[in-house]
């Protein structure tokens, strides 16, 4: 299967000629206004079948509602994955469709708002934090009935991505201990503690009678290893305004709306890793209970590309497992298998409905092989994409 530049060739065509030097910037800057309410689309969903490219003169083509049934997209850098996502993503949106889209690069929220119809622009929602002033508190609880349960599944998440930052062999129990108790203690006053409270709670200036009781039979100097690692999220100015704001004011539940594209442009190179991954987690875990809480189940699609960087989200086995019912796909795009945890990635394999391979290596052919159904498929998917754009799709070139 060749994948197309497609969407990209026929924007250009569509454009009125008047508009023959349109660019990137000036789409932009329709975009980046983002969060001016506008009517709501419409509610309406055909049947249409989105583009991924043809085998030979054959289209190759999905629906939005095998898209529901999750796809997982493998290939080395370079062979076509972000131009599959931006051709899918701008298709199903233009099918009514909701679309979330997490970048960590960078580059793919720019092509995809480019070759969004201008006329659709004002469903557009390009979230920039270097570009627009907003928060996105990753400890503030969604609405969700089951409060235990959900701040349980919170403290587990935050504290896994600290773990994953900093390194297990620099994570210990008593550190571990500190930095769960410490949010249970924030959790009983209200719903949206933050970081730099953390960090105040556990430097003394926040009082709480059992957590420092606590702290005190914990042998010395452990305190100081949990302020340290809290330090760069509250001591920075940028990182202090986006991420310890008490209310988040990216509310993932009234962007969700049928035929809305939300973007979040989280550019790992400009923002570093460590936000960009957290910030990442946050909108994955929002958006589960938002799906979770909703009344209409209308499509919405989740595309990440670097998927790897948001493989220690619990929530993620909720989605994959149980995300078809609730009307909920999620594209998954990874480089190699190596980068997801073993029972993930069997999670992956086992319940994606669409499976898309591009070059990959000898050993990671024989493991899609088998996704596929096929030992003898391993060798084919070893030189699947020799060329760019070259791809598998359900066991053929």
């Amino acid at each position: 299967t060749h994948l197309l530049s497609l969407r990209f060739q026929e924007f250009q065509t569509r454009v009125p000629s008047s508009r023959a030097c349109w660019n990137a910037d000036s789409c932009l800057e329709t975009a980046f206004a983002l969060l001016q309410r506008s009517s709501p689309p419409s509610h309406t969903f055909p049947v249409v079948c989105l583009i991924l490219g043809f085998t030979g003169r054959e289209k190759l083509e999905i629906s939005v509602t095998e898209l529901i049934q999750h796809q997982h997209v493998i290939g080395a850098t370079g062979t076509g994955k972000s131009t599959l996502l931006a051709n899918e993503v701008v298709q199903a949106f233009e099918s009514k469709a909701c679309c979330i889209v997490i970048d960590p690069h960078g580059n793919l929220a720019f092509d995809i708002v480019r070759a969004v119809n201008p006329s659709d622009l004002k469903n557009v929602y390009l979230l920039d934090p270097l570009r627009v002033r907003f928060s996105l508190n990753p400890l503030e609880l969604p609405e969700y009935g089951n409060r235990e349960l959900v701040v349980e599944r919170v403290i587990g998440e935050i504290t896994e991505y600290f773990r994953k930052l900093y390194g297990r062999q620099y994570w210990g129990p008593s550190l571990n201990r500190i930095f769960q108790e410490g949010l249970r203690a924030l959790y009983e006053r209200d719903d949206s503690p933050t970081l730099r409270e953390l960090y105040d709670l556990v430097s003394g200036k926040i009082q709480h009678r059992k957590f420092h009781e606590e702290l005190k039979r914990l042998p010395r100097g452990r305190t100081d290893s949990v302020l340290n690692k809290l330090a760069p999220f509250v001591r920075n100015r940028f990182l202090g305004r986006m991420l310890c704001g008490k209310l988040s004011t990216v509310r993932i539940e009234e962007l969700m709306k049928p035929g809305t594209l939300v973007i979040f442009r989280l550019s790992k190179g400009e923002l570093s890793e460590m936000v960009s991954t957290l910030l990442g987690s946050a909108v994955i875990t929002k958006l589960w209970f938002a799906v979770l809480s909703r009344e209409e189940h209308f499509p919405v699609i989740l595309a990440m590309d670097e998927f790897q960087l948001f493989s220690h989200v619990e929530t993620l086995g909720n989605m994959i497992s149980e995300g078809r019912k609730y009307g909920l796909g999620v594209v998954f795009a990874h480089q190699h298998t190596k980068q997801i945890p073993e029972a993930l990635l069997n999670d992956i394999t086992g319940n994606a409905g669409v499976k898309i391979a591009f070059r990959v290596s000898g050993e990671d052919a024989r493991i899609i092989a088998r996704s596929f159904g096929s030992e003898e498929l391993a060798e084919k998917a070893c030189i699947a994409s020799r060329w760019q754009g070259d791809c598998m799709h359900k066991g053929q070139l």
